[in-house]
């Protein structure tokens, strides 16, 4: 199995129509150091041109195995206007991860309309995994991505790679 985990800080960050991604601390339950909050939550939704009008994460990771890797995110949805975010690999928009439990931390890999998440590598090397913002308020915690069908993250999900690798074998 493998299995490639990232934090919720991401490598970069882009603001884009007066909104962004703010750590923070103020919501028990998270794991590290902080979340990241879409903010502000005015309910808003980017459904059209969001990969150049949505506030943006990138993280670059390395990949050494290829195959359909899983994408399970770690978030907490404040209400139904606020639990789905886009996910994409190297800026080419992929898939709505949604299904997020209202007001509590929860992993999700549920795709909209119906599906599983999941992004595909071709070939060894480095890739950037994006995430955009559909509805604000959504907050991100951590992100999994495994090859692994059977895997089903809980609680706090996998401990952190502590090599800067990003990669759980």
């Amino acid at each position: 199995m493998a299995t490639t985990q990232a934090t919720a800080n991401g490598t970069w960050q882009a603001e884009r129509s007066n909104r962004g991604w703010l750590t923070q601390t103020v919501l028990a339950g998270y794991v590290g150091t902080g979340y990241l909050n879409a903010v502000p939550d005015t309910d808003l939704q980017f459904t059209t041109s969001y990969t150049t009008t949505s506030p943006e994460l990138q993280y670059t990771l390395y990949f050494t195995n290829t195959g359909v890797y899983t994408v399970w995110l770690r978030g907490y949805a404040p209400n139904a206007a606020g639990d789905s975010v886009y996910v994409g690999l190297d800026n080419q928009p992929v898939i709505t991860l949604t299904g997020f439990l209202p007001r509590v931390w929860s992993w999700s890999q549920a795709a909209s309309p119906s599906g599983i998440a999941t992004v595909e590598i071709t070939e060894p090397g480095l890739y950037t995994l994006n995430v955009w913002r559909r509805e604000d308020g959504f907050r991100l915690d951590r992100i999994v991505l495994t090859t692994d069908n059977s895997y089903i993250p809980t609680g706090n999900g996998p401990p952190e790679n502590q090599t800067g690798s990003l990669l759980r074998k």
